[in-house]
């Protein structure tokens, strides 16, 4: 399976202890995720108001995940860390062919 990221839709999101959102925008049907910071952190896709909790899905430190979302209700990705953590997520939306 190929995929092709949407050029110039790529996100960074400052993950603290408190959750923090990104626009991915609603093209394409996953999203190209990688933990480029020094910490693990949590993330979860939704709407404008999508906040990460640390339940949700866990990237540790030096991962790339590809994600497949929702056609719907999945234009922002949100990140958090655990106290007193911090992490960079890079994020791009693209399509698998």
């Amino acid at each position: 399976m190929g995929l092709t990221p949407i050029v110039g839709a790529g996100v960074s999101i400052s993950a603290t202890d408190s959750s923090g959102n990104a626009d991915l925008g609603d093209k394409g049907n996953f999203v190209t995720v990688t933990n480029a910071g020094d910490n693990g952190a949590y993330l979860r896709f939704g709407t404008s108001t999508v906040a990460a909790t640390t339940s949700d899905l866990y990237i540790p430190s030096g991962n790339t995940f590809v994600l497949i979302r929702a056609a719907v209700n999945q234009e922002y990705l949100a990140a958090i860390c655990d106290s007193g953590e911090t992490a960079t997520i890079k994020a791009c939306p693209g399509y698998s062919e």
